[in-house]
């Protein structure tokens, strides 16, 4: 005689210990991996796409210009030269590249396969924490973030140091749950690789060692010191050689109160706007106690003044309405009008709110590995802000995935259509935010870069053209000799280059315009313009 499966086995708990998900047909793993791989393309393999039509991908961008310099050197030489601007390790992302460190487009190129990579072990770790279809959601989240396209493109330490640090992350979980030493090993090494490219890696290492050696029992638990004690004397020995070569930008420290301040009401506002999908999804302010609505309501109140009085938003180089890193650059751009600008802001109020509510109503939960972690990474973090570090916006990107399981594993997304429908368009939002500004700065830098190049063609010598940080940095042949200049001009920080001739995003009110070049926007579409002028100064 049949038997029926009763419909409430769905998903059910066996007495016999076994856990069995009826639901689960032999496509789910094949549909989940089309998830993620749709994932990379869009979020990797477009801006890569934009990066190599325009000639981006083989130019420097940002800060960048020093990493690659470094890179140039080491792969032709064998040596490592620092450039007085390179303040994080670096040398994590410029050892492994060898001879091919020469060229800039296999730089950028490198950094591309570790931006799949990163979605890669976020995607395997939050999966091992919230399941599969909240893994593919967080992913989409890490890679939508509005720098994610342009940091995927360039040679910034950003991505790898999230690659690395999300890799000691997973590693260090497997490791933890199953008691394997060869796998604490493999975490340990992923997390000295982190912190020879940024510091900011010491935290998870740290939090991976120390849990290990908290939980273990017997032999295990006392296997892990020597593993701890290589690690301390590998990156202390490292430190110490790093600080010894000529032309560090070595640790300055000062304490100021009101931009501490500052830098902690940017963050949470940043980090709000990342995660502005989750909190349209997890929110039910119907089931809120009256503190939750206090708080919620002082929360709110709080993003708008300090966004409409104290001129405080959101951290900055890659967030910002005249377009990302435009302190780099020279001219006047506008990449977010200010109306649009301010809706981006109230959006970030709106989620800090909705995240405070719940988050009073239903406490998130980690378990001690990741909470460990995140604990360490604040800390590390306040510290640095702390000391008078600047604090910019690419720098959370590994707090979403770490945020992300303690938000999720207590509050699940609503199953109601119109919250579910609301959350999809802020992810779209998200997604189109960050195609823009890829888009448009990998059209303004390549934009820039070749109107300074056909000048340098014509015979003037690339030293003679300020076309903003990139070019100068990168065609110097002297290290950096001073802080930032406050007169407009990067060519003053450099002993060898001058500003005899500009290039620039708008007309610049001095000197004589000689040639101007016109490009599209964001790469397909939009009308925009370079100038190159003399300047006159130069006999």
């Amino acid at each position: 005689m049949p038997t029926r499966t009763p419909s409430n086995l769905t998903g059910a708990h066996l007495d016999m210990g076994i856990d069995v998900d009826l639901r689960a047909t032999p496509t789910s793993g094949d549909r989940s991996q089309l998830w993620l791989t749709t994932i990379i393309l869009v979020c990797v393999g477009i801006p890569t796409l934009l990066a190599a039509v325009t000639g981006s991908l083989a130019i420097p961008h940002n800060d960048a210009w020093s990493h690659s310099r470094i890179a140039k050197v080491f792969g032709t030489t064998g040596q490592i030269e620092l450039v007085g601007w390179n303040r994080s390790a670096l040398l994590g992302q410029i050892i492994p590249l060898g001879p091919l460190g020469r060229w800039v487009l296999a730089q950028q190129l490198f950094v591309v396969v570790l931006a799949m990579v990163l979605l890669i072990v976020s995607y395997l770790f939050l999966k091992s924490h919230l399941g599969t279809r909240l893994a593919l959601f967080g992913t989409a989240l890490v890679g939508t973030l509005p720098m994610f396209g342009l940091l995927a493109t360039s040679f910034m330490a950003d991505i790898p140091a999230a690659t690395a640090f999300m890799l000691c992350v997973w590693l260090g979980d497997k490791a933890i749950r199953t008691r394997s030493i060869p796998l604490l090993i493999l975490a340990t090494l992923s997390g000295i690789w982190g912190v020879t490219i940024r510091e900011q890696t010491l935290a998870v290492l740290a939090a991976v060692l120390l849990i290990a050696f908290l939980k273990w029992k017997g032999r295990d638990k006392w296997l892990v010191v020597p593993v701890g004690m290589g690690a301390v004397v590998v990156v202390a020995a490292f430190e110490y050689w790093r600080q010894s070569l000529p032309l560090g930008d070595h640790l300055t420290t000062s304490f100021d109160a009101a931009r501490f301040d500052r830098y902690l009401v940017e963050a949470v506002l940043t980090l709000a706007l990342f995660l502005t999908p989750v909190a349209l999804s997890i929110s039910r302010p119907w089931h809120w106690s009256l503190a939750a609505w206090v708080l919620a309501l002082t929360t709110l109140g709080a993003g708008v003044v300090s966004g409409l009085k104290l001129n405080i938003g959101l951290l900055g180089n890659y967030l910002d309405p005249a377009g990302p890193y435009a302190v780099t650059q020279t001219g006047i751009t506008v990449f977010i009008p200010a109306l649009l600008w301010h809706g981006i802001l109230a959006c970030a109020c709106i989620s800090a709110a909705l995240l405070v509510g719940t988050l009073i109503t239903t406490p998130p939960r980690w378990d001690q590995f990741s909470g460990a972690t995140i604990g360490f990474l604040t800390l590390g973090t306040v510290a640095q802000a702390a000391v008078g570090q600047e604090i910019f916006d690419r720098y959370l990107i590994t707090f979403v995935p770490l945020i992300l399981v303690g938000v999720l594993s207590t509050n699940r997304p609503s199953s109601n259509t119109a919250q579910r429908t609301i959350s999809a368009i802020a992810i779209a939002g998200l997604l189109v935010f960050s195609l823009a500004t890829t888009a448009y700065g990998t059209a303004r830098d390549a934009a820039r870069w070749h109107a300074a190049q056909e000048l340098a063609d014509s015979g003037i010598p690339a030293t003679d053209i300020d076309a903003g940080f990139e070019w100068v940095g990168w065609h110097s042949g002297q290290p950096m000799t001073a802080a930032p200049s406050a007169t407009g001009s990067w060519a003053s920080d450099f002993s060898d280059t001058r500003a005899c001739y500009t290039v620039a995003s708008s007309q610049l009110p001095a000197g004589e315009v000689i040639a101007t070049h016109d490009y599209n926007t964001f790469v397909l579409f939009g009308d925009s313009t370079i100038w190159v002028q003399s300047t006159g100064t130069c006999a």
